[in-house]
């Protein structure tokens, strides 16, 4: 998961702008957004950060991260297999 290059993060403001489009980050998502920031990119690697964060399972790491990136779909690149792609074997 990763943000289009074309981003940009008004850190003082917690705002994530594309184009015209302006999206007010919520409190609890910082974190990740934090991440995304970084270059974290692994979806592996988001799972654990929610779960450590949040205190949760895989599963309801899962469907936090899904409700993320349904709220901010718009602001991320999709990658060829999807966006979020997670299979434990």
């Amino acid at each position: 998961m990763r943000l289009k290059k074309q981003v940009q993060f008004d850190k003082n403001n917690m705002i994530l702008k594309l184009g015209n489009h302006e999206k007010k980050i919520n409190p609890e998502d910082d974190f990740i957004i934090q991440a995304l920031q970084n270059h974290v990119t692994d979806d592996a690697r988001f799972l654990r950060l929610v779960m450590t964060k949040e205190q949760s399972d895989e599963i309801e790491a899962g469907f936090r991260m899904a409700a993320f990136v349904e709220e901010y779909g718009e602001f991320l690149k999709e990658e060829p297999a999807g966006i979020i792609s997670y299979h434990k074997e």
